[in-house]
This record gives structure tokens, sequence and C-alpha cells, in this order.
């Protein structure tokens, strides 16, 4: 039994240096801040090739002699201007003067250079895309990552399964070895009241016969509201010499085997009480346990992960129920 207590201590003291805090970081539940930046078709065109193109408009047409061509004219005289006439009329014609020029019914001779579609595309635009994968996550603060949360909500599920068997058992323990009948039959009173605890209250019921020698039926308790909230928490652990009295909730586990007997004291009656003192930081180890786990929930109930996943709330709630059934609530913490 004491390694049992034992383990309870320990399994307690560690829960409670790890108690949750807010963490802060980034991370995938906190949102994107930022996605990879890359250069990519799909960020659309920077430039296109440059080249000589129909669209880019023409740049010289062909060059010809033609009538049509400013500065052509008639002829307004001999061509080569001392004329040998040699027609037998002494009439000789003179030559018209024909210019040469740049025209769209010569045809095209270049064209002008260009960046256009048609001519392929030289590079494309850098662009930040969640195709391109995630190149940084926000920051913010949650208790627990899904991860860890997923575990801690495994961990627990069974946890609260073991102890919320051992709560009644430890609750008896120490009634009985405190010789508390009047708490004991409350103790039942109070299991007897819960829906799904008829073997538990059979169990009490047999040990409290054995314990004090009569059914706890025939026993009459007043009980109130307070001691059924929490009989065994209402009993106090204390053994009083001739100079000062000892308290066990003056005590933490690793103090009371050091802890020294009051003057007039005998050693059996210090190691009783050390004993009972045991069983009661076991209890109190207990209930603190379950106090701890539904203050976490609470927490987490409102964390960024149960928002954001359905599933996760449901399971929280579920096992907020879970705890809460088990009625280690009532009173003072």
């Amino acid at each position: 039994m004491l390694r049992t207590l034992l383990a309870v201590f320990i399994l307690t003291a560690t829960t409670q240096a790890q108690a949750m805090d807010l963490q802060t970081a980034r991370h995938p539940l906190c949102g994107v801040e930022s996605y990879n930046t890359r250069t990519d078709a799909q960020c659309g065109v920077a430039t296109y090739r440059e080249a000589r193109s129909p669209d880019c408009g023409v740049e010289h047409y062909n060059a010809r002699l033609d009538p049509s061509c400013p500065g052509s004219h008639q002829a307004t005289r001999p061509i080569p201007y001392i004329a040998i006439c040699t027609d037998p009329s002494g009439i000789c014609p003179w030559d018209d003067v024909v210019a040469e020029c740049e025209k769209p019914e010569f045809g095209v001779a270049s064209y002008k250079s260009c960046r256009t579609p048609s001519n392929g595309v030289e590079a494309y635009n850098s662009c930040s895309l969640p195709q391109f994968g995630v190149a940084a996550y926000r920051s913010c603060s949650f208790y627990l990552t899904p991860e860890q949360l997923d575990e801690y909500l495994n961990v627990n599920a069974s946890s609260v399964e073991f102890f919320a068997t051992l709560l009644p058992g430890r609750q008896a323990e120490l009634l009985s070895r405190l010789r508390e009948a009047a708490s004991f039959a409350c103790l039942v009173r109070k299991y007897q009241a819960l829906t799904g605890y008829e073997t538990v209250v059979d169990d009490l019921a047999q040990k409290f016969f054995v314990t004090f020698g009569y059914k706890v039926q025939d026993y009459t308790a007043n009980c109130s509201s307070e001691i059924l909230d929490d009989p065994a928490r209402q009993v106090k652990v204390t053994i009083t010499g001739t100079d000062n009295t000892l308290a066990c909730d003056n005590l933490t586990p690793e103090a009371i085997d050091s802890a020294a007997a009051p003057a007039g004291v005998s050693e059996t009656a210090m190691q009783h009480f050390k004993q009972s003192c045991t069983l009661k930081l076991s209890y109190a180890a207990l209930l603190s346990w379950f106090h701890l786990r539904s203050t976490e929930l609470q927490q987490l109930s409102s964390d960024i992960v149960a928002k954001q996943d359905p599933s996760i709330a449901a399971r929280i709630a579920a096992l907020e129920a879970k705890i809460n059934s088990v009625n280690v609530f009532g009173g003072s913490q």
C-alpha cells in the first residue's frame, strides 16, 4: 500500500511541477505568415522576347524610283543640259524628273523590334503562393499542440478510470484507520446518491461492518451537505503531546518520515500518526490530481486547438464529464 501511496505522491508532484502554461511559438496552429517565393509561370509574365515582327509595326518600306514620290515632276529642260538633238524635225523630248521614296505599296523592307506575346516568354514574375510551400508560420500562444493534446487526452482518459476506482477505497481506508464512523457512514450515503456506484457502495458497506462491527444502515449519522460533499476531507489527522500538537495538514509527504514526535508521545502512537498522515496526504494528492485535470481541461476547451477541431473539443468535453462524474468537487479545494 505504501508503494501505491508513494506512486501517487510522485505523480501529483510531477503533475503540479508541470502545470499547464501558455507557450508562444510559430506553429501551423497560428496560420501562415508567408509562403515561399519563386519564379514561376503561375506568377505571370515579366518580359516577352524581343524580336522583329509584324505585330511591332513597320520600320521601313521598300524604296523605289517612282513618279508618285515627292520631288518627281515633268521635265522642264533637256536632259542632259546641253541636248544634242538628232531628231530630223529638230524637236527633241525632255526627260521627266523621277524621285525615290518608300511607300507601303512598294512592300515591307523591315519591321520594328518589340516584345510581344507572339515572340514567346523571356522571363516570368516571382511571387508567393500556397502551392510553393510555407516559408513562415505566424506566432501565437497555446497550451498544447495537437500532437501533445492527443497524448494528454489518451493518458488522462485511462488515468481517470484508475483514480476513480482508487478514490473511494482511499477515502474508506482513511476513515477506517481514524475510526471515523460518522464520516464513514456519510461517505456511504454520498455514493448511494450517485448513479453507477452500486459496487462501490457494497464494498464500502462491507468495510464499514468489518471496521466497526455493525451494519452501516444501522448507524445514525447526521450528514450535512458539506460532509456529504467530501466526508474524508473534513477529518483532521493530528497528534498531541505535552508541549504541542502536530498536524498532518502542515506536513509534506517528504517530511512525514523525519517528523519529530511531540513530547510525551510514544513511538507506537507516532508511527500510527505517520501512517494515517500518509493516507490523508495520499487522498489529498488524488483530489489535487482531479482538480488540476479539471482546471487544465477548462483551459484547453477554450484554447486554439479545440476551436479549430470539433473532434478535439468533443474529446475534451467527454473527459471533463468523466472527471465530473467522479464527484470530487464538493466543498473547498
